[in-house]
């Protein structure tokens, strides 16, 4: 978030890190958040959607939090600000481009980001949209996460 005066970056391997406009580099890591009672979510503030509302319903003690891009959500679980990430297309749905840079970040902080079903997002496709349900988390709540949205999807 340059705007903010700070930068992500990670490589495969090496971990996350954070980098404020004076040069200070900090590591990030995950939140050490077990249960969904104790987490936050990170949700779109522009793109609601009846699907998201049904996930949200089915994860009654999660406060939401509405931050803008999906960079800026992965960040937030990946410095520990919140635990969960949930997205759920509809009419339009992130391409791999929203989602390829932030998800290493995350990943290399230990978090964990997927499909609904547990499937990993997939970046070599000629389709560059990734439609259906997203999941990111903190690595400890993810089976947890899963398991509730897949009782919502039935």
């Amino acid at each position: 978030c340059p705007a903010q005066g700070v930068v992500y970056g990670a490589a495969r391997g090496t971990g996350a890190w954070q980098e404020t406009r004076g040069g200070d580099r900090q590591r990030l890591r995950v939140s050490a958040v077990t249960t969904l009672a104790a987490s936050r979510a990170v949700v779109t503030r522009s793109h609601r959607n009846a699907g998201l509302d049904r996930l949200l319903a089915a994860l009654p003690e999660v406060q939401p939090q509405n931050i803008g891009s999906i960079g800026g959500k992965l960040a937030a679980i990946a410095t520990g600000r919140a635990e969960l990430y949930l997205s759920v297309s509809d009419r339009s749905a992130p391409k791999d481009w929203d989602y390829c840079a932030p998800s290493v970040v995350l990943e290399e902080a230990g978090g964990t980001l997927t499909f609904g079903d547990g499937s990993p997002l997939c970046y070599n496709r000629p389709e560059v949209v990734q439609w259906g349900t997203v999941l990111g988390s903190n690595g400890h709540l993810h089976a947890a996460l899963l398991q509730r949205c897949q009782a919502v999807r039935g």
